[in-house]
């Protein structure tokens, strides 16, 4: 596990190479109704239609909040004003970009009981967060979620350590699937993460290799946040965080 170091403004607003960002935004802090119109004005038509869909007010928020974000962050790095953005999905369900045309960073999005993560990246990237509270229930699943050299690592750590590796180990592995456009057509027991002292190996038989990735996992508040980034040549990668409220502060 590690801590993930906060980063400054780039100036001018470009990825630094070798660099992932990935901002984060609190959905409770995220409730006035002066925001809140502001948020539903970014939104497409289909995203709009989205957004009514949802049974629970808990969840559109989680949806407003997320594709607030995601246009804030595309238009630090990009001179696009936020509700410009469009965007489409791949056969496997993965976001993209498809208007305005022109580069763009790759980007990754998740949302879990009241926290909302952008990451952003020049090469492929996912992002995973949960409530580190459900580590249990995911210990209960890891027969059908974990390879079996990932249950014989769980089932090797004293058993109170077990629940808090279970869910590192779920988003990083739901990172990598993201990172990879796959996301769950990829079985989530066909490839293997392993822990060492300092790094985090991956053991797949798809065709990449342990160097390709770098992966990590930490403590974000009551949250677990998993990160996969593809690296760039021989560049190293440098994950670095930044709290965030769209439309009002970088």
């Amino acid at each position: 596990m590690m801590t993930f170091a906060i980063f400054d403004d780039p100036t001018p607003r470009i990825l630094p190479a070798g660099h992932t960002h990935v901002w984060l935004a609190e959905t409770a802090a995220l409730q006035t109704p002066e925001l809140l119109a502001a948020y539903q004005a970014l939104l497409s038509p289909e995203e709009c239609e989205q957004h009514r869909r949802f049974r629970f007010e808990t969840n559109r928020h989680e949806y407003l909040v997320t594709r607030a974000l995601v246009r804030w962050v595309l238009s630090f790095y990009r001179d696009v004003e936020p509700e410009a953005w469009r965007f489409e999905r791949t056969s496997f369900g993965q976001p993209y970009v498809s208007a305005p045309t022109g580069t763009v960073p790759h980007f990754s999005l998740s949302n879990a009981d009241g926290l909302v993560a952008c990451a952003v990246s020049d090469d492929s990237v996912g992002v995973d967060v949960e409530k580190t509270s459900r580590g249990a229930e995911v210990l209960d699943l890891a027969s059908s979620v974990f390879s079996p050299a990932e249950q014989g690592d769980l089932m090797a750590l004293a058993e109170d350590l077990r629940p808090l590796r279970a869910i590192q180990l779920w988003t990083l592995k739901e990172a990598y699937l993201k990172a990879l456009g796959t996301g769950l057509s990829t079985p989530l027991q066909s490839f293997s993460l392993a822990f060492g002292p300092e790094t985090i190996s991956l053991h797949s038989p798809l065709p990449d290799r342990q160097e390709d990735w770098r992966l990590a996992t930490g403590e974000i508040g009551l949250h677990q946040m998993g990160v996969a980034c593809r690296r760039t040549g021989n560049t190293d990668r440098t994950i670095k965080i930044r709290r965030t409220v769209p439309l009002v502060r970088w």
